[in-house]
This record gives C-alpha cells, structure tokens and sequence, in this order.
C-alpha cells in the first residue's frame, strides 16, 4: 500500500505540472473515514485506497469519490457488487466478498475482462503498463503518454 501512496503523490504532482491535464486525468484529495461518513458499505481495501485519494480521472477510467457512489448504483444488478467507478462508461464493480475489481465490456471486444484485487487493479491498470490493453495499445492516449513521459509505464 505504501507503493501506492507513493505513486499516487508522484502522478498528482504530475499533473499539477501539467495544464493540459485536466483533459486526461484528476485525482480528488483523501478522506478521512469517520462514523458519520461510513454509511454507504465499501470495502476496507477500498476504503483505505479513498484516504490515499478518493477517486479520480485517469483516461478512460473513471473512479467514484465516495460522495457520489451512492448515486451511481443504477447500474448494479447483483446486491453481491458495487459501482465505483467507469471503464469507457461501462461500470466497474467491486465484488464483497472476493473485494475484487470486476470489470467485463459490452462495447469493446478488445478491452480485456477485469476480476482482481483493487490494489493490483490500480498498479496495472490505471497507474501501469496495462493501461494499455483498455485502449486498444493506443500509444498515442494522453494518459498513457502522461504515465510514459512520467516513467510510470
């Protein structure tokens, strides 16, 4: 976790740096759980990835911060997931009980099925080289030359 941590701060900076940015990627500041703000049922791994950053922009993913997940649930058709957030506007899931990233496209027969762990999914996915795969290895995808120029990637 302090891996990511670390990536997270280093991409922020990033972008701070960069103004075309706000095109291709955010990250929202963390928060702090208190009992009033746990109502809506997350993971505890995903709850501490929201006191790290609590969702974001990242190309063509898109992660809910924790104020606007209870809204984006009309998408979930099995009471076992929740939407946290978008893959090309298709909802990415989180599974309860196996805490996994679930994540398969009914648009795109290139994008690859998604089903691992949140930490994983965020190394190799949003902040690393699979990124990729979600866009067909578009090499030219502002956010993975953000991640390239950046050495992310």
């Amino acid at each position: 976790m302090k891996d990511l941590e670390i990536t997270v701060k280093n991409v922020k900076n990033g972008l701070l740096k960069d103004s075309d940015s706000i095109l291709y990627g955010k990250i929202e500041d963390p928060i702090e759980f208190k009992d009033n703000l746990d109502d809506f049922k997350i993971t505890d791994e995903h709850k501490h990835i929201l006191e790290i950053f609590n969702g974001g922009r990242f190309g063509v993913i898109d992660i809910w911060d924790y104020e606007f997940m209870p809204t984006s649930q009309f998408r979930v058709i099995d009471s076992s997931y929740y939407e946290f957030g978008q893959i090309l506007y298709e909802p990415l899931f989180i599974d309860y009980q196996t805490k996994n990233v679930v994540y398969s496209s009914q648009e795109y027969e290139n994008v690859p099925d998604i089903n691992l762990n949140l930490c994983d999914f965020l190394k190799f996915y949003v902040f690393g080289k699979d990124y990729l795969r979600l866009v067909n290895n578009d090499t030219n995808d502002d956010w993975y030359v953000f991640l390239k120029n950046n050495i992310f990637v």
